[in-house]
């Protein structure tokens, strides 16, 4: 069988000093209160009757389990009022604020924390934040200097104080802070591109160019900012053609990206901008970098503080805009989500991106009709090979198979020149043309993402499965899919097309070891437990066999699977099924 391919907090366990909040007690007075418990996803809010303390605790717990951070800080804050010595929950609502981008209010409640522990870091980082942004670089410093260099302010620490030497124009007192992160392989990267961006900043660009050329030698080579930095410094110091041909290297390496592709278009222009505009950009890159870092490990509930920070000393600033956006997105707060992105002003190579999560952020909203016609406005003004891509996609979800084809046929045409990781392209638009009936389309495409990578399991499993299904090409499609099981040999999707073939080929004592397998690895598909039922009856296992097709019919299969295993059900697979 094959699987259609993809497009793209903390638990709160402290509990209040009172003895009123005790769990039992707190459980039942909500109940009591009226609190309306989430139950439609992230984002969903909370209700609660108006002044009842425990329900609004509760109601906290419950918003921060399901990520919802602005209601969580409702509530929390409302519990806060009526218990504000309690410094557990002080700090609680603190991170909330910061995760949520209420900085100035985290900000406040920072200055609390701290007259309790004057060491707090993350109210320290706080507050040097506010301060530089408000051009106070010394007593950004001194907060700095309070807090102890552990955790990530053994990295953020001296990057930000840095930057504050910066804002002074004190080009050694920066390098000096940055001292601090020498010996630490992890943060190696760190060093060496905030050095370049130091230099190149004050102007010293011999100095700046060899700092870059050591970044690019670092595992920070191939980031996104990184490019976007070092093709700036070429092009304002007239090597644009230069910064083209690094763009384009970038490109072959890295695969497609649509800010870079943005930013060539500008660069070719003459129209992009310097990287970094004043020192208070140069802290915000440290803290979207330690932000980044901690999205791509998945912890994005401390993503999201470092993130809104960065964002508070660097407002509109479009990486941290877009990198806020994606982390939403996988929390499944796509409001909040949408409001990032539609914050990335037109001027910025991050724009067209923006715009095409906003249509990817109002689909996941169910908002399908208008995501599809934004996916289309931003095409007729701006063709990008990507955009048709993810229009396809958008459109394959929606069962849209011809729409989706013919977009999948708009990014072909748009290639310049083939390359193996095209093969995607035809696999994609390969699918919507089988599901939309035209076959010999469909194995048209499959064939030639056979030709671009003769060993891709993907695609070696749609084809040789479709001909089992079709009575054709038996010996071949089971070679193929023999190959894809040795390349993917716990994939249940592929373990289940040979067993197919086994069972097309009356091999079926095979055939039920293959598909018991398949079960064990994707044991609620009801495609494979209805092969499982198939290959049960064949070998006289009748009983097994409608408990198997019951089982399929349990995981919701589609309407015309379901009236198929119905018949089977009640007349076996020789009574007219």
């Amino acid at each position: 069988m094959f699987a259609m391919p993809s497009a793209t907090l903390p638990a709160w366990r402290e509990r209040l000093s009172r003895p009123v909040m005790r769990m039992a007690g707190l459980l039942a007075l909500a109940v009591l209160a009226g609190c309306a418990v989430p139950g439609n996803g992230p984002g969903q809010r909370v209700t609660i009757a108006e002044g009842s303390v425990s329900g609004s605790y509760l109601a906290g717990r419950i918003a921060g389990m399901e990520r919802d951070t602005a209601s969580a800080v409702e509530y929390f804050s409302r519990v806060l009022a009526a218990d504000p010595d309690n410094r557990r929950l002080q700090r609680q609502v603190f991170v909330l604020m910061l995760q949520d981008g209420r900085t100035e209010q985290a900000a406040a409640l920072a200055r609390r924390l701290l007259d309790n522990n004057p060491k707090d870091g993350l109210a320290n980082l706080t507050l040097a934040v506010e301060a530089f942004r408000n051009g106070r670089p010394g007593a950004a410093i001194a907060a700095i200097d309070a807090a102890p260099r552990a955790g990530f302010m053994s990295l953020l620490g001296p990057l930000i104080v840095a930057w504050a030497g910066m804002e002074r124009r004190d080009v050694d007192a920066a390098l000096d802070a940055l001292v601090a992160l020498d010996g630490n392989q992890a943060f190696e990267p760190f060093r060496a591109f905030h050095t370049a961006l130091i230099y190149d900043f004050a102007g010293r660009r011999k100095d700046a160019m060899k700092a870059y050329e050591t970044t690019l030698q670092t595992r920070a080579g191939n980031v996104l900012r990184v490019a976007l930095a070092h093709a700036a410094f070429l092009a304002r110091g007239g090597q644009r053609q230069k910064a083209l041909e690094y763009f384009e290297k970038f490109l072959a390496e890295n695969g497609p990206n649509p800010v870079i592709a943005a930013a060539m278009e500008q660069l070719a222009q003459g129209r992009m901008k310097p990287f970094l505009e004043k020192a208070a950009d140069g802290g915000a890159e440290a803290l979207l970098g330690a932000a980044t870092v901690l999205a791509q490990d998945n912890a994005r509930s401390l993503a999201l503080v470092y993130g809104n920070l960065a964002l508070w000393l660097s407002p509109g600033h479009p990486g941290v805009l877009t990198m806020l956006g994606e982390v939403h997105e996988r929390n499944g707060n796509y409001r909040a989500a949408l409001k990032a992105y539609e914050g990335v002003a037109a001027d910025s190579p991050y724009y067209w991106n923006a715009q095409s999560r906003i249509a990817w952020t109002l689909n996941n909203l169910g908002r399908r009709d208008e995501a599809v016609a934004k996916l289309r406005e931003i095409l007729a003004r701006h063709p990008d090979r990507e955009l048709w891509v993810a229009l396809g996609d958008m459109l394959r979800g929606r069962n849209d198979f011809a729409a989706a084809a013919a977009a999948y046929g708009k990014a072909i045409a748009m290639l310049k020149k083939e390359r193996e990781q095209d093969w995607s392209l035809y696999y994609a638009r390969g699918i919507a043309y089988e599901r939309a009936g035209q076959w010999k389309k469909a194995e048209a495409d499959f064939l030639h993402a056979l030709k671009l990578r003769p060993d891709q399991p993907l695609v070696l499993n749609y084809l040789g499965y479709s001909w089992v299904d079709r009575g054709e090409n038996l010996a071949r499609a089971r070679r193929m899919i023999e190959r894809a099981v040795e390349l993917r040999p716990d994939d249940g999707y592929i373990i289940d097309s040979l067993g197919w073939v086994l069972y097309r080929a009356g091999k079926y004592d095979e055939a039920v070891a293959r598909l018991e397998k398949a079960i064990e690895l994707k044991p609620e598909d009801p495609v494979i437990n209805d092969h499982l039922g198939d290959a049960y009856w064949r070998v006289g296992r009748i009983r097994e066999a409608r408990f198997q097709w019951r089982r399929a019919l349990s995981f919701n299969p589609d309407a015309e699977l379901a009236a198929a295993i119905k018949r089977k059900i009640r007349h076996g697979l020789d009574g007219g099924a």
